[in-house]
């Protein structure tokens, strides 16, 4: 982020002939020859015209990856659940758009796998099942219904199993 920002940066504001001048001026300021508001005066409207090219693209992922759905700047975001992890993501639409990042730049867009689903074996219930794979043990799955009060069933094959805790 920070080598973007140094990107976008106008090559006035790095030239250090530029802090030379504001110091020059500061000094003055502080010797009675210049008056400090002049000074801000002169610098609020200075740096409006040369910080416009950053404040144009900020907000808007910095890195210039463009939504593949509308076209608008991507955001790459930290991962809440992966600890040094990103994603990028479009807040542009109803559903937002979200990419894998793939060594820094957003990947292409995964298409959501269908969860096996299967009717809820509770007694009077016609919500359907969704088969999970546990995050913490790889390989083993277990079946959630769509009505939360009921329990979590293991899997038997592929099916819904045995309620946990019966």
């Amino acid at each position: 982020l920070g080598q973007n920002i140094i990107a976008l940066t106008p090559e006035q504001l790095k030239d250090p002939i530029t802090t030379a001048l504001w110091e020059s001026r500061l000094s003055a300021i502080a010797a009675g020859t210049e008056q400090f508001d002049t000074f801000m005066a002169d610098q609020a409207h200075l740096l409006s015209i040369l910080i416009t090219p950053i404040t144009e693209s900020a907000g808007t992922g910095l890195q210039g990856h463009s939504c593949p759905e509308c076209g608008k700047a991507l955001r790459r975001l930290p991962s809440k659940k992966d600890k040094g992890k990103f994603f990028w993501a479009c807040f542009e639409h109803d559903t937002p758009v979200f990419l894998p990042d793939v060594k820094g730049k957003p990947g292409t867009k995964q298409p959501r796998q269908k969860l096996p689903q299967a009717p809820c074996p509770e007694e009077g219930c016609d919500q359907m099942m969704r088969r999970f794979e546990s995050k913490k043990k790889k390989g083993k799955f277990f079946w959630v219904c769509e009505n939360k009060e009921h329990p979590l069933r293991s899997d038997d094959a592929g099916k819904p199993g045995m309620a946990f805790g019966n």
